[in-house]
């Protein structure tokens, strides 16, 4: 009887740290340590700060970084929700790539807690941008817009927080 109470023990044990290792894991996995705190104004720019993102006709797309004025380009961050919301129109950045298509660009759309497209973290260290669901970073490859793709380290993936 002892045998079966110090295995079950055991067990119970073991099956505790592994729900604590995982939770770390899924916290450290969901919560932002880089962009800044809740409610403070920032600009998200190319890494030689030429461009900054901005939104044009509900897209993302880059231009010319301006002074703080433009509020096409002034952000904030939601950390309870992991939202990155344009300031002026109340909206948060989605990748609008639920199916996965890399074709599709980023938008600005009416923030929604249950949509993983809006979900992003910034690791300041590689400077991209990811998506918490897909763990693909925002990737402004060409002139059109913003996309999320395969995450690759290069310059198109890495942004300025300003």
């Amino acid at each position: 009887m002892k045998d079966k109470l110090l295995i079950t023990s055991y067990v119970l044990t073991v099956i505790g740290l592994i729900c604590l290792i995982t939770g770390i894991i899924v916290f450290v996995k969901t919560t932002s340590f880089n962009f800044p705190s809740k409610g403070q104004k920032f600009k998200l720019s190319t890494t030689d700060s030429t461009k900054c993102v901005a939104t044009s006709e509900n897209k993302l797309v880059l231009k010319n970084c301006t002074n703080n004025t433009d509020v096409e380009q002034d952000y904030n961050y939601d950390d309870m929700h992991n939202y990155i919301r344009n300031v002026a129109l109340g909206k948060c950045v989605d990748t609008n790539n639920s199916d996965n298509d890399t074709t599709k660009y980023a938008n600005i759309v009416d923030c929604n807690a249950f949509n993983n497209n809006q979900k992003f973290n910034y690791d300041s260290k590689s400077k991209e941008i990811k998506n918490l669901a897909t763990d693909k970073c925002l990737d402004y490859v060409d002139s059109n817009g913003i996309k999320l793709n395969t995450c690759n380290k290069g310059n198109t993936q890495q942004f300025n927080v300003l």
